[in-house]
């Protein structure tokens, strides 16, 4: 299979990948509130993961 990236030397993205195997246009990248955003959320994940892990250590 011939390399679809031939615009760019950096290697395709997941996201690109998928994109163009469903024949769809490539995502646009986040805005710096989009990415502010998402990583508030990760962080948020995080957060509960270790309270979790938390309240098993006690608990066990």
């Amino acid at each position: 299979m011939a390399d679809e990236n031939t615009s760019s030397d950096r290697p395709m993205t997941v996201a690109e990948e998928l994109c163009a195997a469903l024949g769809l246009p490539p995502p646009k990248p986040f805005t710096e509130e989009q990415e502010a955003a998402y990583r508030k959320w990760l962080g948020d994940i995080d957060e509960q993961v270790a309270m979790m892990k938390a309240r098993r250590e006690r608990s066990g």
